[in-house]
């Protein structure tokens, strides 16, 4: 693939099916670096064409203009939605949406943008986590997005013991994608008394008593999918990246420490 400053053709509309640090990035800091990574860059709402915001709702329903921002390419704005970014001139005239790189440095500009994003997601989902610890010297911590009847999220919990010696807490995110009985699964570990003993023994095949309470699994699995999930695992780094797809705990480690 080569690089330029814009990889995508620019185009003059675009369909509504348009395709979409370590450790102190923990979640238990994450208010603080939320506000220094994921906080969009200050605009005056009044420097924004009627034109350009009208052209955005009209290109890309659904998305929040109030959301539009300046773009690293100059006299363009961009505007983040659902995993992508929708690039458009000043002017109104073009807009793309793709991957913006920096040419001199090989850089993703775009993917740095989506990583932000992502790490502020993770507020809307705090509260829900399951979280298993990390023994030994702390490494990182991963955010799983996982789903009780997935085959490889269960494999992925059978090497828990092995991934938390090695350093690394885990942090679950339940989002049942499969159908069938993966909703009433979810809800029956969220509600869970013992979240974690409930994990273990539904990851196992066995049956956790059904019980009922208010939960966000819901608005956690449009989050997910909001912020680029596709299945199940899905592993969100705290640098912002998500990976999916199963990982092995060694190859995992080597992710969490940037040694990919």
């Amino acid at each position: 693939m080569s690089l330029g400053i814009a990889y995508l053709n620019c185009i003059n509309s675009i369909t509504p099916e348009a395709k979409t640090m370590r450790n102190f990035y923990s979640l238990r800091s994450l208010p603080l670096i939320f506000l220094l990574l994921a906080a969009p860059f200050a605009i005056s709402q009044a420097e924004i064409s009627p034109q350009v915001k009208a052209r955005y709702s009209v290109n890309v329903p659904g998305a929040d203009t109030r959301l539009i921002e300046p773009s690293p390419l100059p006299g363009f704005y961009q505007l983040v939605f659902r995993n992508s970014i929708y690039y458009m001139r000043e002017d109104a005239s073009y807009m793309f949406v793709g991957h913006l790189y920096d040419a001199k440095k090989s850089e993703n500009l775009s993917e740095k943008r989506l990583r932000r994003e992502r790490l502020g997601a993770l507020r809307s989902m705090e509260g829900s986590l399951i979280t298993y610890d990390y023994q030994g010297r702390h490494r990182g911590d991963v955010y799983v997005f996982t789903d009780i009847n997935c085959g490889y999220c269960r494999r992925f919990h059978a090497n828990m013991d092995a991934i938390n010696k090695l350093g690394i807490r885990v942090n679950y995110i339940l989002t049942p994608l499969l159908g069938g009985d993966s909703m009433l699964k979810a809800v029956a570990v969220q509600c869970a008394k013992d979240q974690s003993y409930a994990m273990d023994v539904a990851k196992g095949g066995g049956r956790v008593p059904l019980s009922h309470c208010r939960n966000s699994i819901e608005d956690n699995i449009r989050t997910a999918l909001a912020i680029g999930m596709t299945g199940t695992p899905a592993i969100l780094l705290e640098s912002g990246q998500l990976i999916s797809g199963y990982l092995e705990p060694d190859s995992l480690l080597e992710k969490v420490e940037g040694r990919e």
